[in-house]
């Protein structure tokens, strides 16, 4: 990293400038030759310098967002994917497997039930069969 431990006016707006054009934190602190670690114990310890740094990602962010909604007019994909993004609960893919199973999630539990039924009903047959007691008292009273 970078040397530039001290926080002057000049690594302060670098760093800013950085976040506004989105750079990541760690981007932003080794441009203006800072540490991440001096990065992030300035930012805890220095209420302004904080609010300076929110500030500019969100900037950054807001920049970012009004482009792709603006790109949306021009791509269909552009309009896809902030939407996928601002709700991805709603607008993310659903693999269709999944969709089904959700759709028909109380039809597979009844499914299941009648399956485990029909496997007990078969071990009861076959314990029958092979004179095996399938009353826990009876299972007791015999040697």
């Amino acid at each position: 990293m970078g040397t530039a431990y001290k926080k002057t006016d000049a690594v302060v707006k670098t760093i800013l400038q950085q976040l506004e054009v989105g750079n990541t934190r760690t981007a932003a602190a080794a441009t203006a030759g800072v540490s991440l670690s001096t990065f992030s114990r300035w930012f805890t310890e220095d209420a302004d310098f904080s609010e300076s740094v929110t500030r500019a990602e969100g900037k950054a962010e807001s920049s970012m967002a009004q482009r792709l909604f603006n790109a949306a007019d021009m791509d269909w994909r552009a309009a896809e994917r902030w939407l996928k993004m601002r709700r991805p609960s709603d607008w993310t893919d659903i693999d269709p497997l999944d969709q089904l199973i959700k759709s028909h999630d109380i039809e597979i539990k009844a499914l299941q039930l009648r399956a485990e039924r029909v496997a007990l009903a078969a071990a009861l047959a076959t314990a029958k069969t092979n004179n095996i007691p399938t009353d826990p008292d009876e299972a007791e009273a015999k040697p």
